[in-house]
C-alpha cells in the first residue's frame, strides 16, 4: 500500500516536472515551449536540476523495489548532474556533466550525483536480474542479449568503483550519508548481478570459469558493504531506509552461503553484526523486522552461533 501511494504521488510529480521542462534543462535544442521563465542565476538553475534528480532517484528506487516499469527513460533526459552541496549553498557556479559521462568514468561528480548514479545502476541491475524476455538467449555467452547487458552493467559498476571521487571515498567521508549509501548501493548491485550470473551458469551448464569469476566477486563486495555499515554514526537510522536494510540482508545471504560451504570466523562475525543491526532497527520497523526474521531462520538452519539469535527470540521475531 505504501509503495502504491508513493508511485501515484511520484507519477503526478513527474508529469508536472516534465511539463515544466526540468528533464531537459541543458538541452541545446528545446523541443517544447518552456512553461518556466529563464532562471535568474546559476543557483536557480541548479535548484531546478536538483528537483529533477530527486524525482529521478525516487522513480528508480520505487520501480526497482516494486518491479513496476520505470516512468523515466534516460534517453529523454538532458539535464546536467547536480553540483556539490558546498557550491550550491555558497552560490558558486560549478561545472558538471551528463549521466552518461559519469558512468564512463570521465567526469568528477558530487556526492548527490553519486546517489543518482547508484540509483540508476541499482535499477538497471534489478531490471536485468528479474525482467527476462524470450529473446535473452542466456545460453549464448558471446552474443546473447542477457550477457551483453550483464557485461555493460558490470562495466558501469567497475567504472564507478575505479573512478570514485574523493568526496565519496570511505572511511574519510563516513559522516556523509551519500558516501555510505553510494558504497552500499554499488557493492549490493555487484552482488545482485553476480548472484544472477551464477544462477544462469548453473541452469545452462556454462563454462566453469564464468562460475568462478562471479563467485570470486561476492565475498569482497559483501565485505565492503559490512565495512560501510560499521562506519555509520547511527546505523539504525541508515537501516530505516528500506533499500539499505534489504542490501544488508542480501549481503548476509552471501556470508550465509559461504558459511554453509566452509564455516569461518569471518562469515560468522559478519552474520552476527548484520543480524544484531537488523534486530535493533526491527524493534521500530516492520520491514526490517521481517528481514531479521528470515536471516535468523537461515542462520539457525545453518547452525551459525550468534548471541543476536537470542534477541530475535526475546522480541518474538522468530515464531
Amino acid at each position: 500500500l505504501m509503495f502504491s501511494r508513493a508511485s501515484a504521488s511520484l507519477s503526478r510529480g513527474l508529469r508536472i516536472a516534465q511539463m515544466l521542462g526540468l528533464h531537459r534543462l541543458d538541452s541545446p535544442r528545446q523541443t517544447m515551449i518552456s512553461t518556466l521563465p529563464p532562471p535568474e542565476d546559476w543557483c536557480e538553475l541548479e535548484e531546478r536540476r536538483r528537483t529533477w534528480w530527486v524525482i529521478f532517484c525516487s522513480d528508480r528506487f520505487v520501480s526497482g523495489v516494486t518491479g513496476w516499469p520505470a516512468l523515466i527513460h534516460e534517453k529523454d533526459v538532458a539535464t546536467l548532474l547536480p553540483a556539490s552541496d558546498d557550491s550550491f549553498e555558497q552560490g558558486l557556479e560549478e561545472e558538471t556533466g551528463l549521466l552518461a559521462d559519469a558512468l564512463q568514468g570521465t567526469l568528477a561528480y558530487s556526492s548527490f550525483a553519486g546517489k543518482i548514479l547508484s540509483a540508476y545502476v541499482y535499477h538497471k541491475t534489478l531490471d536485468h536480474t528479474f525482467q527476462t524476455s524470450p529473446g535473452d538467449s542466456p545460453e549464448d555467452v558471446k552474443n546473447g542479449p542477457y550477457w551483453k547487458r550483464h557485461r555493460e552493467i558490470d562495466s558501469h559498476l567497475h567504472n564507478l568503483i575505479m573512478y570514485l571521487p574523493e568526496r565519496l571515498r570511505l572511511p574519510q567521508n563516513a559522516k556523509d550519508n551519500n558516501a555510505l549509501f553510494f558504497t552500499i548501493s554499488i557493492y549490493s548491485s555487484t552482488i545482485c548481478i553476480h548472484r544472477a550470473a551464477l544462477a544462469k551458469v548453473r541452469e545452462f551448464d556454462l563454462p566453469g570459469s564464468m562460475f568462478l569469476w562471479s563467485k570470486l566477486r561476492l565475498l569482497p563486495a559483501a565485505d565492503e558493504v559490512v565495512n560501510a555499515l560499521k562506519l555509520a554514526v547511527d546505523i539504525q537510522s541508515i537501516l530505516l531506509d528500506h533499500y539499505v536494510a534489504f542490501s544488508a540482508y542480501l549481503v548476509a545471504l552471501v556470508f550465509l552461503e559461504s558459511y554453509k560451504e566452509l564455516p569461518s570466523q569471518r562469515s560468522q562475525s559478519s552474520l552476527e553484526f548484520l543480524l544484531s543491526s537488523l534486530v535493533a532497527c526491527g524493534r521500530q520497523d516492520l520491514f526490517t523486522r521481517s528481514l531479521a526474521l528470515q536471516l535468523a531462520r537461515g542462520m539457525t538452519q545453518c547452525e551459525v552461533r550468534s548471541s543476536a539469535l537470542a534477541e530475535v527470540l526475546r522480541f518474538g521475531f522468530l515464531y
